[in-house]
């Protein structure tokens, strides 16, 4: 798609109760952005037209043209609103089906559904079914909700949070020959997903990729843009998962490094579960999780007996622990281990309780 070259006669869906002033944001240097363009702001906090820069966070709808092209940074302010707006389409139409899902920034007036492998920035969420001449209405502003594949806003004080699709909690031996259906928590990966990468032996190879052209169930995985090779990424920062999956669906991963940044490729960044949670029934009393990290001696286990199922009264309760010892083993998937057991009293296993427990392990202590 091509980028506006002139003032575009942007519509509105509806007419909202309370028309809101607009607000406004400081340009960036050297730009010219027309009226009903979507735009953005910067790493450096000055708006500009959104475009397939997955650095860019979405700010709203210019409210009319504003020239900065021989100006500098913060030299004229840009107006612009919010609310549900018409865009073009680029790529897949969407249909009532994906009525919810976000919408990304192909250029200042095109949207799609798909966000290019990471490479484009969201720009709100599908409001409605698209129109008659095919422009889709989009949710535009509400950034609370756009916590997409390109960074998020941090500048007040949270986290840059990122997105995808899957989590590979076994080493990939050959970045060139990633096995898509392999250890993806139960899914099959396709060209274009996101998958992160949680358990390499080379520690710094963790982190995000994005998955090539998949031949004979193989394909090579490259860094997505918002996490290039050699780049400087904040600790803190989150991969956030979808709804797919077995173990780990709608899980946050945060890079847990110790110290305040990472150099892709050269640091482990540690990715860790913030808290994922799963249902095992006991066997002669105990179980072993061993599918989930534990970030350090501090993660919590919280135990519910959600299905009772025992001969002899479990008067101690459910504990991880081996014997009276704790039962936690801290580490990666293939190092970490939970061992919970059924006791009678301290230290003593009741070996008749297989009733079956919903667990939840917490890193975030």
């Amino acid at each position: 798609m091509t980028a506006l070259a002139k003032d575009r006669k942007t519509d509105q869906l509806g007419t909202p109760d309370v028309v809101l002033p607009a607000m406004h944001a400081l340009a960036a240097a050297a730009i010219l952005v027309y009226a009903g363009s979507l735009i953005g702001v910067n790493a450096a906090g000055y708006a500009t037209k959104m475009s397939a820069d997955p650095t860019l966070t979405i700010v709203g709808v210019a409210e009319k043209q504003v020239d900065n092209s021989a100006g500098s940074a913060g030299d004229v302010a840009i107006p612009f609103n919010i609310g549900v707006f018409y865009f073009d389409v680029s790529g897949t139409a969407p249909t009532a089906a994906d009525i919810g899902k976000t919408m990304f920034a192909v250029d200042d007036h095109t949207v799609s559904l798909s966000d290019d492998g990471g490479n484009r920035p969201p720009v709100g969420f599908l409001f409605a079914g698209p129109r008659a001449d095919a422009q889709a209405p989009v949710m535009v502003g509400q950034l609370a909700s756009l916590r997409g594949a390109a960074g998020d806003d941090a500048s007040a004080g949270g986290s840059p949070a990122f997105r995808a699709r899957a989590v590979r909690t076994t080493n990939v031996a050959d970045l060139t020959a990633f096995a898509v259906a392999t250890a993806c928590d139960g899914l099959t990966l396709v060209e274009g997903d996101v998958v992160l990468l949680a358990a390499q032996t080379t520690a710094a190879q963790c982190g995000p990729y994005v998955v090539g052209a998949v031949s004979g169930g193989n394909a090579p995985l490259t860094r997505p843009a918002w996490w290039a090779a050699g780049s400087t990424q904040k600790t803190g920062a989150q991969i956030k998962l979808g709804a797919e999956g077995t173990v780990f669906k709608n899980t946050t991963w945060q890079a847990m490094h110790a110290s305040d940044s990472i150099v892709v490729d050269t640091t482990d960044p540690e990715f860790y579960p913030l808290s994922v949670s799963g249902t095992t029934a006991l066997v002669a009393g105990t179980f072993t999780i061993s599918t989930v990290p534990v970030f350090s001696s501090k993660s919590q286990v919280t135990l519910t007996r959600s299905v009772a199922n025992t001969s002899a009264a479990t008067t101690g309760g459910y504990h991880p622990t081996v014997g009276g010892a704790d039962g936690i083993t801290t580490g990666k998937i293939g190092t970490a281990a939970v061992v919970v057991e059924a006791t009678v009293a301290a230290g003593t296993k009741n070996a008749a309780d297989i009733s079956t427990l919903h667990w939840t392990i917490n890193n975030q202590a």
